[in-house]
């Protein structure tokens, strides 16, 4: 058995890392770096498309991936897609995309697929995203994760001349609201029927 691991991060700040397209063709690429079953099916795809002078569509890639799911039915395929709600949202966001996609890989119900979704608790995603996970966790409920995230902020602010100046009061305020921001992210988990977690909800 064979285990096969792909990641994906939606930035905000990189419009190419923000939708169906890109996550598509980086998680392929990277199980493609790890099976040589995978290789063929893009290799194929790539054919299709006269040696890339044409572009693929999503569909397309989708049915690749696809394909490379099914056909690995007893190696483990894990797929994280981390910081979604960076992701343009609406109707018919990328986001929006995005999420559909991951709904129909989670409606394979392969034996092999493991998906992990981190994001900020955005209705739309936990609307569509729900239904379909057995195991949800809140890391700002979490026993630690404020502290660690204080830290952090207070390590950067120590060791950056730019900070020397600032006082404690104003500190404190940046740090206060950084933490804020950062509170309410979520992480849903896929797995196989065979391997159900509880879902404890979100």
């Amino acid at each position: 058995m064979e285990l096969y691991f792909a990641f994906f991060y939606c930035d905000s700040q990189d419009v190419s890392k923000q939708g169906l397209y890109g996550l598509l063709s980086s998680i392929l690429w990277q199980l493609c770096t790890q099976s040589s079953y995978c290789y063929d099916i893009l290799c194929a795809e790539y054919s299709a498309h006269r040696f890339g002078t044409q572009k693929p569509r999503c569909q397309d890639l989708k049915r690749c991936l696809v394909e490379v799911i099914t056909h690995r039915e007893h190696d483990p395929i894990y797929i994280i897609v981390d910081a979604l709600d960076e992701c343009p949202s609406g109707l018919s966001s990328e986001c929006q995309h995005i999420m559909e996609l991951l709904r129909d890989l989670c409606q394979l119900a392969s034996s092999n697929l493991r998906i992990c979704i981190t994001s900020r608790q955005e209705r739309d995603i936990q609307m569509t995203i729900g239904p379909f996970v057995h195991h949800s966790l809140s890391l700002h409920s979490e026993a630690g994760q404020e502290q660690d995230i204080v830290v952090y902020i207070r390590s950067v602010m120590q060791n950056s001349t730019e900070f020397q100046r600032w006082r404690e009061r104003e500190k404190n305020l940046v740090t206060d609201t950084l933490c804020q921001k950062e509170g309410g992210r979520r992480i849903w988990c896929y797995t196989s029927p065979a391997q159900v977690i509880p879902n404890h909800g979100y």
